[in-house]
């Protein structure tokens, strides 16, 4: 066009900056020549593009965190971006949040670039290995007729997100939600009971709180107060440390930069975030769903919430639960859906598939889900 960016931005719009962005992408693909190719960060945002991407090489994602990003834009004296708008930081991370899953979507590697310089980021790439392909787009298998949840190999596969429950299935918050219930009777002058855990397991903070009335012989009115009181303990002891359930982990890291990873709780977000900070999983995901944001499980909202937030339909994730209330949910919401029972006496039959640990989502050789 002989214009900058900026320039065919402001004369004609991003539509028209998006076009130009594909066409360039298009023309360099088809050079037959053996190339290294840096694209238009903004290429993600087309389905096509993102299509021709995939198939025409091995993919490298150079991830920033936003700070990092913010910090460049800065310093650079090429930062004549009219499309921040009244705040550059906050455009910089709403991008961010739309764009990552995409760049999950199409990357064969992810190398962090936080406090590398070039050098060392060539390096990573480098030692990552890169698999060397014709430029030609080579044909590819069509896609299974449905889910792919057999034993390993479960993702990527056709699923472009995984969105995990939290509480019994990442981290051993069972036993310290248990020992909240317990003290809370206990000051009621009942005991708590395993009917009474079975009663109330998976459901939403209103559910459970309206059970407990019942069992103390209180209103309503002391609704506020006894879920005050509930979740007052129970914090008291998950800052204390919260351990992560067995191979929470390791297919948390294995998924990680390959696919999207989501969060869907009933569990309101301040103690969420207490709870992935003490069991020191903060910062893992890339979008959390909870109860006090929409209608808890078994509705399908917080896992459609979760979708969203991911950039991804609910149709091409998977949800990873442990309880009948979260598959219910999951199934509800359209998604496939792994168990991972935390109690063996439930029902977790409406899974697609049920395992014993996460541990069975990997493939014991390699790691890999």
């Amino acid at each position: 066009t002989g214009m900058s960016p900026a320039e065919v931005l402001e004369t004609s719009g991003v539509e028209q900056l998006r076009g130009c962005e594909s066409h360039a992408l298009a023309a360099a693909l088809a050079n037959d020549a053996p190339s290294v190719l840096a694209v238009a960060a903004g290429v993600v945002l087309n389905a096509g593009d993102r299509d021709r991407i995939r198939e025409a090489g091995h993919v490298v994602w150079l991830r920033a965190r936003p700070e990092t990003l913010i910090k460049r834009v800065v310093e650079s004296s090429r930062a004549v971006r009219p499309w921040f708008a009244n705040s550059m930081d906050a455009w910089i991370r709403d991008e961010n949040k739309t764009r990552t899953p995409r760049y999950a979507e199409v990357a064969d590697e992810v190398v962090d670039v936080d406090n590398r310089s070039p050098d060392e980021v060539v390096d990573a790439i480098l030692a990552a290995g890169i698999e060397v392909r014709h430029s030609t787009p080579q044909p590819t298998p069509p896609a299974p007729d449905g889910p792919s949840v057999g034993a390993g190999g479960f993702l990527p596969g056709r699923f472009r997100a995984v969105v995990f429950d939290l509480d019994g299935l990442l981290v051993e918050t069972e036993t310290i939600w248990m020992e909240a219930k317990v003290r809370l009777f206990r000051a009621h002058g009942a005991e708590f009971t395993v009917d009474d855990h079975r009663a109330v397991f998976g459901t939403s903070e209103d559910y459970t709180a309206r059970t407990f009335l019942r069992r103390f012989g209180l209103d309503e009115g002391h609704m506020s107060a006894i879920m005050e009181e509930y979740l007052g303990t129970a914090s008291g002891i998950f800052a204390a440390g919260v351990a992560t359930r067995e191979g929470a982990t390791q297919i948390i890291g294995a998924l990680r930069g390959r696919v999207p990873l989501g969060l869907a709780s009933n569990t309101r977000r301040e103690l969420v975030d207490l709870i992935l900070e003490r069991a020191g999983l903060d910062g893992c995901l890339d979008a959390i769903a909870t109860g006090d944001e929409a209608r808890p499980k078994p509705g399908p909202d917080i896992y459609t919430l979760a979708c969203t937030r991911l950039g991804v339909a609910p149709a091409d994730a998977v949800a990873i639960e442990d309880s009948p209330t979260g598959v219910r949910a999951a199934k509800a919401a359209g998604m496939t859906c792994i168990a991972v029972p935390s109690d063996p006496g439930v029902d977790l039959s409406e899974a697609d598939r049920v395992v014993p640990s996460l541990l069975d989502l990997l493939d014991p050789r390699t790691g890999n889900p």
